[in-house]
Protein backbone atom coordinates (compact mmCIF):
# COMPACT_ATOMS: atom_id res chain seq x y z
CA UNK A 1 0.00 0.00 0.00
CA UNK A 2 2.95 2.35 0.56
CA UNK A 3 3.81 2.50 -3.15
CA UNK A 4 0.20 3.37 -3.99
CA UNK A 5 0.23 6.42 -1.70
CA UNK A 6 3.66 7.44 -2.89
CA UNK A 7 2.39 7.34 -6.46
CA UNK A 8 -0.65 9.47 -5.61
CA UNK A 9 1.48 11.98 -3.70
CA UNK A 10 3.98 12.23 -6.55
CA UNK A 11 1.16 12.63 -9.08
CA UNK A 12 -0.41 15.42 -7.04
CA UNK A 13 2.94 17.21 -6.82
CA UNK A 14 3.43 16.91 -10.58
CA UNK A 15 -0.03 18.38 -11.13
CA UNK A 16 0.66 21.30 -8.76
CA UNK A 17 3.99 21.96 -10.48
CA UNK A 18 2.34 22.01 -13.91
CA UNK A 19 -0.40 24.34 -12.67
CA UNK A 20 2.26 26.64 -11.22
CA UNK A 21 4.19 26.68 -14.51
CA UNK A 22 1.02 27.52 -16.45
CA UNK A 23 0.07 30.37 -14.11
CA UNK A 24 3.61 31.71 -14.14
CA UNK A 25 3.69 31.66 -17.95
CA UNK A 26 0.36 33.51 -18.08
CA UNK A 27 1.65 36.22 -15.73
CA UNK A 28 4.86 36.53 -17.74
CA UNK A 29 2.86 36.95 -20.96
CA UNK A 30 0.77 39.69 -19.34
CA UNK A 31 3.88 41.52 -18.18
CA UNK A 32 5.54 41.23 -21.60
CA UNK A 33 2.35 42.58 -23.20
CA UNK A 34 2.60 45.55 -20.83
CA UNK A 35 6.11 46.28 -22.06
CA UNK A 36 8.36 44.39 -19.63
CA UNK A 37 11.27 42.43 -21.03
CA UNK A 38 10.78 38.67 -20.63
CA UNK A 39 14.38 38.14 -19.50
CA UNK A 40 13.92 40.87 -16.87
CA UNK A 41 10.82 39.12 -15.51
CA UNK A 42 12.69 35.81 -15.24
CA UNK A 43 15.64 37.49 -13.52
CA UNK A 44 13.38 39.12 -10.95
CA UNK A 45 11.63 35.81 -10.21
CA UNK A 46 15.02 34.19 -9.65
CA UNK A 47 15.97 37.00 -7.26
CA UNK A 48 12.67 36.55 -5.45
CA UNK A 49 13.36 32.87 -4.78
CA UNK A 50 16.70 33.55 -3.09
Amino acid sequence: MGNYWLHITYGEKEQRDETHRMKRQAVKEQLVNRGYDGAFVETEWIKGRQ
